[in-house]
């Protein structure tokens, strides 16, 4: 409105002025081709990564920790808020994965909110191949806070609005309206496997995650053969406790102390177990994960594996969680620790946390 009142012409022709801008390249990001890809990609690299602190995590956990590719800082502000210009690296991570897996919450939510603010801002450049984003949880059962922002399904649409031209929605298969586990208290094995062959009847959730009904000539579930996984975590101490955790406890699959015993955090809902607890406690974790209906931990491993294996390129970036918050710390490196971690996004208090646990100076 402004512009159009100093230039005296209407506001549609400031519109169509800025729009033939952008597609000139006046106006937001250099828009150019990279000659060398891997040039590039190395550069890039370099600029987001904090290499240091990912060789740390890696010598400190030898086995998991080669899956760790890089380790990138947010710089987030004072009340933690998510601008545009500080999820670029979103665009790099996901921008060539032909698929990628979405999980559920609040953080992955911000996220979701500041790319396409930036989208807004600055012109995505051309793809050819459409990237398919494919919720991985369901819905929780008593805590769910608005679906229309946090809900695995939602996200997914959104980032395939972003990253997609809008007449690619249909891409986007949706699980929603099924609940994210079934509690323990549906102990006997018939009744858990009619539940699951009830929600095996939904298109969307056997399209990701396949059925028992499915044809054995048909294509694998989407689950997995995703390039990539977005994913946040969650603590289980109880005063921080992340969604699905504080729901496991108030269904009574696990006591509240218990959960503090055993429990590192959760990953995209997948209970991760404190490391040294007994065989007795790790089956009773299995068992709860066994009742999960969303991504499990041979999907994120499977999507783990696929990115190291292929050299971390950058169509196939595997396993990207999200932490934000020092109180992250020990559920972020247990999940190093099993090697479901490929690509480290976290802010500045969890750099801090992290540097101090691995990279402290004994002086």
């Amino acid at each position: 409105m402004a512009i159009s009142k100093i230039l005296h012409i209407s506001q549609p022709e400031v519109s169509r002025l800025l729009i033939a801008a952008q597609k000139a390249g006046w106006l937001g990001l250099p828009q150019f081709t990279a000659v060398d890809p891997e040039t590039w990609q190395a550069a890039q690299e370099r600029f987001f990564s904090t290499t240091d602190l990912r060789d740390a995590l890696r010598e400190r956990h030898a086995q998991g920790g080669r899956q760790l590719h890089r380790v990138t800082v947010l710089s987030t502000g004072p009340d933690g808020h998510i601008g545009p210009a500080t999820v670029a690296i979103f665009r790099t991570l996901l921008g060539d994965a032909g698929s990628v897996g979405v999980t559920w919450g609040n953080t992955l939510s911000r996220i979701t909110d500041a790319l396409r603010q930036l989208g807004r801002e600055t012109p995505w450049r051309e793809r050819t191949v459409k990237v398919v984003f494919v919720p991985l949880c369901g819905e929780p059962l008593i805590n769910g806070g608005d679906p229309s922002t946090h809900s695995s399904s939602v996200l997914a649409m959104r980032l395939s609005e972003i990253f997609n031209s809008s007449n690619d929605a249909g891409l986007v298969p949706s699980i929603a309206g099924v609940q994210a586990f079934i509690p323990l208290k549906f102990g006997k094995r018939a009744e858990v496997d009619t539940i699951r062959r009830f929600i095996g009847v939904v298109r969307g959730h056997a399209r990701v995650f396949g059925s028992t009904e499915a044809r054995a000539d048909g294509p694998p579930p989407l689950a997995e053969t995703l390039d990539a996984i977005l994913t946040s975590v969650g603590r289980a101490d109880s005063d921080r406790r992340g969604i699905f955790l504080t729901e496991r406890v108030q269904v009574g699959d696990i006591t509240d102390a218990d959960m503090e015993r055993c429990v590192a955090g959760d990953i995209g809902g997948v209970i991760i177990p404190n490391a040294g607890i007994s065989k007795e406690d790790t089956r009773h974790i299995a068992q709860m994960n066994d009742n999960w209906t969303g991504v499990r931990l041979d999907h994120l491993r499977r999507c783990a594996d696929a990115a190291r294996t292929n050299g971390f390129v950058r169509k196939k970036p595997g396993v990207i969680l999200l932490a934000l918050g020092a109180h992250r710390l020990k559920v972020v490196l247990r999940c190093i620790e099993l090697g479901l971690v490929n690509e480290l996004v976290i802010d500045k208090d969890l750099e801090g946390a992290l540097r101090g646990q691995v990279l402290s100076d004994p002086t």
